[in-house]
């Protein structure tokens, strides 16, 4: 049990598959996924947090270091190792990158 706990921890490789975003906070997230769909109020909020330094926008095709959220197995802790302590990301808009091997 407590290494399955290490594995899901483990930081992988993603792929931002949308134009998305990192937050120090989870409350951040939360209040900013409730209001995507609104453009231009999202796009508001977001860059007055980015501004603050609470978030951080993660383009398209971005590759991040990430590892599932223990907490919340719905977000992505991305760049922890980079820019500690990281930024939790939803988890909806990264793939997996695929490792070597065959194409």
């Amino acid at each position: 049990m407590i290494f399955a706990a290490l594995i899901t921890a483990s930081p992988l490789l993603y792929v931002a598959t949308v134009t998305t975003f990192g937050c120090t906070s989870i409350d951040e997230i939360t209040k900013l996924q409730s209001i995507r769909l609104e453009r231009k109020a999202f796009q508001t909020e977001l860059y007055e947090q980015i501004f603050d330094g609470q978030c951080v926008e993660i383009a398209r095709g971005t590759l991040v270091e990430g590892s599932i959220e223990i907490r919340n197995s719905s977000m992505l802790l991305v760049d922890r190792q980079i820019e500690p302590p990281g930024f939790e990301a939803p988890l909806r808009d990264f793939k997996l990158k695929p490792t070597g091997g065959k194409k």
